[in-house]
């Protein structure tokens, strides 16, 4: 990642919204068919109609980082996961970067 990135991707963790900057999930009880178990929860991700390509880049980004430095055990309880093609309600951040929001 860039110095540029990580100052970018700092900005948003550091920010006191940086929550409301996570993609919406919620429990997905017909991922494939069949309940939840314990191996994990089954979770669906909407998409944020307001994030720019940017932001989505550098949360890939950490997310990637963040699935590799888990262990075997720790992947397998974390859940599965599908990012769905519906797009989440919820608004963008009050402060947000102009290079993290585009306008809706």
């Amino acid at each position: 990642m860039s110095e540029s990135d990580k100052d970018k991707a700092n900005q948003i963790l550091t920010s006191p919204e940086a929550l409301q900057f996570m993609s919406s999930e919620e429990s997905d009880d017909n991922f494939d068919g069949t309940p939840p178990n314990s191996r994990g929860i089954k979770r669906k991700v909407r998409k944020l109609p307001w994030e720019r390509t940017k932001l989505k880049n550098i949360k890939a980004t950490l997310d990637r980082a963040y699935e590799s430095s888990m262990t075997p055990a720790q992947q397998r309880a974390s859940g599965s996961v599908r990012r769905s093609e519906e797009f989440s309600e919820r608004l963008p951040p009050a402060q947000s970067p102009r290079w993290a929001v585009r306008e809706t």
